[in-house]
């Protein structure tokens, strides 16, 4: 198989070897499942109760992440992935990135002072008090090394000496 996710056959076989479970608990996984295909490449299984809760634990046992899903999406799944077992929720970075539908955009930072892409501020805020009510916690996936190239490292060195050239590269970024 390929690194990241079952083959069916395998999967198959995982599935029938788990331990029965009630009408609630097929649901829960049914559910959850959905969301783990539209955000993953690998679905787990988990047994077992969550530990985390609003006041509790601060290093999380399990993490979902909810890769490059929009901040409302997460919220309609929070209480299927606490009830599953999850403690927290990585999600992908939240700032101003490159355009475009693509996962790595997400990784081209734009603009560190924007929530956008995935979601408003305010979707963003939403989902954080959402998930302490569940007890699960938010992660974010920041990038903070690098920005979307705009320029040459040199470039940049210059424009900092002159204001009009850092004025330029400025509004080239915020308009990449």
């Amino acid at each position: 198989h390929r690194f990241g996710r079952l083959d069916p056959a395998e999967e198959a076989a995982w599935r029938q070897a788990e331990a029965p479970q009630t009408e609630p608990e097929r649901k829960v996984e049914e559910d959850l499942e959905l969301a783990v295909e539209s955000a993953t490449d690998c679905w787990v299984p988990w047994s077992g109760t969550s530990q985390a809760s609003p006041s509790s634990a601060t290093t999380p046992r399990s993490i979902f992440h909810a890769f490059h899903m929009p901040f409302a999406e997460v919220r309609k799944h929070l209480r299927g992935l606490q009830s599953a077992g999850f403690d927290a929720v990585q999600i992908s970075p939240a700032q101003k990135s490159k355009g475009g539908k693509e996962w790595w955009t997400r990784y081209q930072p734009q603009d560190y002072t924007k929530i956008e892409g995935l979601g408003s501020l305010d979707d963003l805020r939403q989902l954080c008090a959402d998930a302490k009510d569940v007890g699960v916690m938010i992660i974010a996936d920041v990038v903070f090394n690098h920005m979307i190239v705009v320029a040459s490292a040199a470039e940049w060195q210059r424009a900092v000496k002159k204001p009009t050239e850092l004025a330029a590269l400025k509004r080239r970024l915020s308009e990449a």
